[in-house]
């Protein structure tokens, strides 16, 4: 029996007719769960054990295993949209504005189709809330974005943000200072006072509203447990500094806007990308990186090539185009 028949029939399968060991396995691992299977546009669906979780068992010259939300087309849903695609790579697809593409353990979504190079700084102008949220995620540790705008600010000589920098850590000891001790110091609150003045001072300057920082944590033997009212009034949220160094960046980019956008496209070349099992080639911008979970590209030639091992696809574009490309990789746990 050839691969197609038994993968989509769901009967035992030989390795080489996967995509790779872990749809393989991943294939292994839906057979073990299934309760119900059936055909459904060109796959088929497979409902399990699992309270969480069914699958989606597909062929394109090779098999791939996708999982899909529990019960998802019985909620009335359209099948792709449970996979959370448009079109398969193998498939006649349209380089449209929110469209997406599948590829094994791959989706590459249409962020934003230009017609020239004004669309370009346009679309620049208009990413510059989303760098900025990256920017405050990146320096709260939360999350690590790599993107031109980070790199643009990296090289900002700024007197100002020279300042908030400094007094950003000095704030913060200030502040665990200050809430651990149990008696009150005058001069302890004077010294507060005016680190936080001239932060204030500064955020004035720029007309930026200050934002409340999160709590400072400790460990309960470090805390204060002599006197609960006591710990109650002495306790008081700090200026969140990273908000206001992060607005202040933002703002004298947006003073800097033409050579930040020149900026931006001075990075057009050949660019060869890691993310996930892929290699991904094109000819444009990097515009962003989160980790390996996904990527955004200004792709300025007329197509990608994505890689994973021995296959090769390639994305045809004809335009400049904005991609979002997420990693798939089925981060998921089964409970039977």
């Amino acid at each position: 029996m050839d691969c197609r028949t038994s993968i989509l029939s769901l009967l035992p399968s030989r390795e080489e007719c996967f995509f790779d060991l872990s749809h393989f396995f991943k294939y292994s691992l839906v057979l073990s769960i299934k309760e119900n299977s059936f055909p459904m546009d060109k796959f088929t669906y497979v409902e399990t054990k699992d309270p969480s979780f069914d699958f989606v068992v597909g062929f394109e010259g090779k098999g791939f295993v996708k999982e899909v939300e529990k019960d998802c087309v019985k909620l009335g849903k359209d099948l792709r949209k449970c996979l959370g695609f448009d079109y398969l790579f193998s498939e006649e697809y349209k380089v449209e504005e929110g469209k997406r593409i599948y590829y094994p353990d791959l989706t590459v979504e249409v962020l934003r189709v230009l017609k020239d190079e004004r669309d370009v700084d346009d679309f620049l102008e208009e990413e510059l809330k989303n760098y900025e949220a990256k920017d405050y995620a990146t320096s709260e540790g939360v999350e690590r974005f790599v993107n031109p705008y980070l790199e643009f600010t990296s090289t900002l000589r700024d007197k100002d943000l020279e300042e908030l920098s400094l007094l950003s850590s000095v704030y913060s000891l200030a502040n665990n200072v200050r809430d651990r001790a149990i008696e009150e110091n005058e001069e302890l609150e004077r010294v507060y006072r005016q680190i936080e003045n001239k932060i204030i001072s500064i955020a004035s300057k720029y007309n930026v509203e200050l934002r409340k920082g999160k709590p400072i944590k400790y460990e309960m033997e470090e805390r204060i447990s002599e006197d609960e009212e006591h710990v109650e009034e002495e306790m008081r949220e700090p200026i969140d500094v990273t908000a206001l160094l992060v607005k202040v960046r933002a703002i004298k980019v947006r003073e800097r806007m033409e050579e930040f956008k020149e900026f931006v496209k001075s990075k057009n070349k050949e660019q060869e990308v890691k993310l996930g099992k892929y290699s991904v080639s094109f000819h444009g911008v990097l515009l962003d990186k989160f980790e390996d979970k996904n990527v955004t590209v200004l792709s300025m030639g007329k197509g990608m090539k994505l890689k994973m091992g021995s296959h090769e696809f390639e994305l045809r574009l004809q335009k400049p185009t904005v991609l979002l490309l997420k990693s798939s990789r089925g981060r998921y746990e089964v409970v039977i």
